[in-house]
């Protein structure tokens, strides 16, 4: 199929930094550049490869286990890939329903993610890899539902994994209120400096 519409994760899936990952609606690519090769091998493992890796709206890399990626799919949700594993079921895990938003894995612990789905986007974290979620709003002066489904973030520097960042904008009354705040994985409460505009 035809490379077009394709995104490329912030990092490389082994030292050395030869190879990434190509997604688009054919299915998920294996590029090493130093060999000028592309590796489709994960588009014949028996499963509907557009469904698991189409219209990829965001795509993230874990930097605590080098073959964990993570992935926002327009219409079918938010979908880790664990190219370690050698089971098909195990290998493709779907972490969360709704349209996929974004997604960002924590560079101190491949348990620990943040992501947004839905048609009402919530910000949300799991500690446990993608088995249960729950909602990162709670004390802090956000949007919620969000207006800016993408508007969510880890830290990526490693001993920071923890520190997620977002933004927010609301409005009322003719004024727009724009914030940035961060917030850490582990509890409730925010730091944040806004701005209204009228």
């Amino acid at each position: 199929p035809a490379m077009t519409g394709t995104h490329i994760p912030p990092s490389a899936l082994q030292p050395g930094n030869t190879k990434v990952v190509i997604a688009n609606d054919g299915g998920i690519y294996v590029y090493d550049w130093t060999a000028n090769t592309v590796n489709f091998q994960e588009n014949n493992r028996g499963m509907n490869v557009e469904l698991v890796m189409g219209n990829t709206d965001s795509m993230t890399h874990s930097h605590a286990n080098i073959n964990l990626i993570g992935a926002g799919l327009w219409d079918t949700g938010n979908v880790l890939v664990d190219f370690a594993s050698t089971s098909v079921n195990d290998r493709i895990k779907y972490v969360d329903g709704g349209d996929g938003g974004v997604m960002a894995l924590s560079p101190d612990s491949d348990q620990d993610m943040v992501g947004t789905s839905g048609a009402s986007w919530y910000r949300r974290v799991s500690t446990d890899r993608g088995t249960t979620w729950t909602t990162m709003d709670t004390g802090c002066t956000v949007d919620s539902p969000m207006t800016d489904a993408w508007a969510l973030t880890l830290d990526q520097t490693p001993g920071f994994g923890q520190n997620a960042y977002t933004f927010s904008r609301t409005g009322s009354s003719g004024a727009t209120v724009y914030g940035i705040y961060q917030r850490s994985i582990n509890g409730p409460g925010c730091q944040g400096t806004t701005e209204t505009t009228g």
